[in-house]
């Protein structure tokens, strides 16, 4: 016997690894339960700053906690950030927000559309050539059902960019989908590209 045995014959090494592996077992057990408790927790406190009243507080608030949000609240900590950002005007912060989203899991449907939402929260600050860019990438992940709507907002974006040129191959890209199935917007664009030719 390793370490020897006990006044009854009892190897004592395998009594020692028994208990440390029930040991063990009860260890995460234990840690198990705080990280599920710990993430309740979490919850409870999301839902209950997100019922703030105060704009700002509620916006600082949120802050804090999505600094050190448990993984499993992260992305709905983030998300109620760039909710409270967007209500808030604070474009900057809105922006990073839905940022933080689309780089957790950027190929999720999620993060097709906090980035929507960025390229949103871009044009709104007037940097119509990074919402132009940014839409133009979602293009290449989007769905056929909505490419004409894409097309629609990188149209918008990059005419308020000043780029006559994407605006229109953007808007004609809209009328081509659109022609077959909402004829009055093919033609409400149809006008923007002769407006803008």
């Amino acid at each position: 016997y390793w370490f020897g045995s006990d006044l009854y014959g009892r190897d004592i090494w395998t009594r020692t690894w028994e208990g440390a592996r029930v040991s063990l077992i009860i260890a995460v057990a234990a840690w198990q339960w705080y990280r599920e408790s710990a993430a309740a927790s979490a919850r409870d406190d999301l839902g209950r700053i997100a019922a703030s009243l105060d704009p700002a507080a509620r916006l600082k608030a949120l802050e804090d906690f999505a600094a050190d949000a448990p993984s499993s609240v992260y992305l709905a900590a983030q998300l109620e950030l760039a909710r409270a950002a967007v209500e808030s005007e604070n474009w900057d912060k809105a922006a990073a927000a839905y940022a933080a989203v689309a780089e957790r899991d950027p190929d999720s449907p999620l993060a097709f559309s906090a980035r929507f939402n960025r390229a949103d929260v871009l044009l709104r600050q007037g940097k119509a050539a990074e919402a132009a860019t940014e839409l133009e990438t979602l293009l290449s992940q989007a769905p056929d059902n909505l490419k004409p709507f894409l097309n629609e907002q990188i149209g918008e974006a990059a005419e308020a960019a000043g780029r006559k040129d994407k605006a229109i191959a953007a808007y004609q890209a809209a009328v081509k989908e659109l022609t077959s199935i909402a004829p009055a917007e093919a033609a409400y664009y149809q006008d923007r590209i002769a407006k803008l030719q």
